[in-house]
């Protein structure tokens, strides 16, 4: 089928039928373009060619053919964008006589175009749609019409009492990690979890923690080393080194 069309989108759903914008598109079908160019004619929506196009009686046929991404409207520096689809519509008529159902889609034809909405694809429906409706072809419209949902913004509470900001101190954490005998370990892992802050000690055993928060209550120290871990509580003045034995197993 072919995307050329004519005339403006018709943006038919509106803020109060968010709930259920196809419904509202096609009550708006019928409601603004249908009934005001033909009177009061038989209107249903559903597959095309199923029992539904013969009789006696005028009818109009209105089978959704499918939706597409349609590109958002502007919000306002308030309301974010709508989300939009482009719904395609197929519109057939019936009646007693053949000549006469063409008639109402000229009709519906002449009505879109004198009123911009809704909008008419240029090209006629294609031989597969027919062949996959399993009706015969015949005089019909494609139509387009717009399926909106506006989005919901969460209003921010007000803040009814002032924002008090308190700064954390923080100092530095030395120490020397030593094994059995007072022997350095190096390659310890120091970590102080509570602040994502970590470190190894050197050849030496020797570390040096930056920036970590002084607390109430005392930071906690995780140290790993040869496969020992243990946590210790820095209490000691910041000027004084902690001394940091592992009891590491007798090999």
């Amino acid at each position: 089928m072919g995307n050329t069309a004519v005339g403006n989108a018709a943006a038919l759903a509106t803020s109060d039928t968010d709930s259920d914008p196809l419904g509202a598109t096609e009550e708006a079908l019928v409601a603004e373009w249908i009934r005001p160019a033909l009177g009061p004619i038989a209107v249903t929506f559903g597959p095309a060619g199923r029992g539904h196009d013969t009789g006696a009686a005028p009818h109009i046929r209105v089978t959704l053919l499918g939706v597409t991404p349609a590109a958002a409207a502007r919000g306002s520096s308030r309301d974010p964008p709508s989300l939009r689809l482009l719904a395609r519509y197929l519109i057939t008529a019936a009646a007693s006589e053949q000549s006469a159902a063409d008639r109402l889609i000229v009709t519906l034809g002449f009505t879109a175009l004198d009123r911009g909405e809704p909008e008419l694809e240029r090209d006629s429906p294609a031989s597969d749609m027919w062949l996959a409706l399993g009706i015969e072809a015949r005089p019909a419209l494609v139509v387009r019409a717009m399926l909106e949902r506006h989005r919901v913004v969460q209003a921010a509470p007000l803040v009814r009492q002032p924002v008090v900001t308190q700064w954390s101190h923080t100092r530095a954490i030395s120490g020397v990690i030593r094994g059995p005998g007072d022997v350095p370990i190096s390659g310890a892992r120091i970590e102080v979890a509570s602040a994502g802050l970590n470190t190894f000690s050197d050849h030496k055993g020797e570390f040096v923690l930056l920036g970590v928060p002084v607390g109430p209550p005392a930071p906690v120290l995780l140290v790993a080393a040869k496969g020992v871990r243990l946590t210790v509580r820095a209490t000691s003045p910041a000027s004084e080194p902690l001394l940091i034995s592992v009891p590491l197993p007798e090999s």
